[in-house]
């Protein structure tokens, strides 16, 4: 379900891996954009694969430690629906 139009929820979590798993210009974005390198980045879409949460809020509560990352990544997914809707990654 959408609300607005944002992905949210399971769809969410799906959207944000599937962002940064199908393309290296979309990561390339995200890092040059914020203070993160690319095994933070891998490292957040991995545990948030393997993760059992229904969406990307409920893994960051139990996961802290990837709070802001999971923050830009998230945002990088959802600012395109904001611009021109590209489907590539906004900067952060």
């Amino acid at each position: 379900m959408k609300d607005y139009g944002f992905p949210i929820g399971w769809e969410l979590v799906q959207e944000v891996i599937r962002l940064f798993r199908t393309s290296n210009q979309n990561k390339t974005i995200l890092l040059e954009s914020t203070d993160f390198n690319g095994d933070e980045l891998d490292n957040f879409i991995a545990a948030l694969d393997g993760s059992a949460q229904n969406s990307v809020d409920a893994f960051l509560e139990s996961r802290e430690g990837f709070l802001e990352v999971g923050i830009a990544a998230m945002s990088a997914e959802l600012s395109p629906n904001l611009g021109d809707g590209r489907g590539q990654a906004a900067a952060v």
